[in-house]
C-alpha cells in the first residue's frame, strides 16, 4: 500500500520488498527533498509524468515511495519505451553502467 508523502518523515520505517531487494528496511533520517548535495530543478512526481528513464524505472517498487509521486506517472513496468519520455530519447544507462561508474553500493542496488 503506497503511503502519502506526510507521512515520511524523520523516523519513519520503510520496508522494501521488489525485485531487486526483500525484507530490507531502512528508517528516514531527515524529509525527502532535504540536505541535497544539488538544487533539483523537478520533484520526482514531475520527473515521473514527463517520463523519466522511458516510464520503466521505479516501476516495481511504487510501495517504497509516496503515492503523490505515481499520479500521474508515464510508466510501462514491462520495459523501457523511449515514446513515454517526453523528449522521445533514450535517458537512461543500463545498471551495468551504473555499476561500471561506482554508482551502485550496497544496500542500494538502484543508486
Amino acid at each position: 500500500m503506497q503511503k502519502k508523502l506526510s507521512l515520511y518523515v524523520p523516523g519513519h520505517k520503510i520496508t522494501v520488498h521488489d525485485k531487486m531487494q526483500t525484507h530490507y528496511s531502512y528508517v528516514l533520517q531527515k524529509p525527502p527533498g532535504t540536505d541535497l548535495a544539488f538544487s533539483p530543478q523537478l520533484t520526482p512526481g514531475q520527473m515521473l509524468e514527463m517520463g523519466i528513464f522511458e516510464g520503466h524505472y521505479l516501476t516495481d517498487c511504487t510501495e517504497e515511495f509516496p503515492a503523490e509521486w505515481f499520479k500521474k506517472a508515464k510508466l510501462n513496468p514491462n520495459r523501457p519505451d523511449i515514446t513515454l519520455n517526453c523528449f522521445g530519447v533514450k535517458s537512461r544507462l543500463d545498471r551495468s553502467d551504473w555499476i561500471q561508474r561506482g554508482w551502485i553500493f550496497p544496500p542500494d542496488p538502484r543508486g
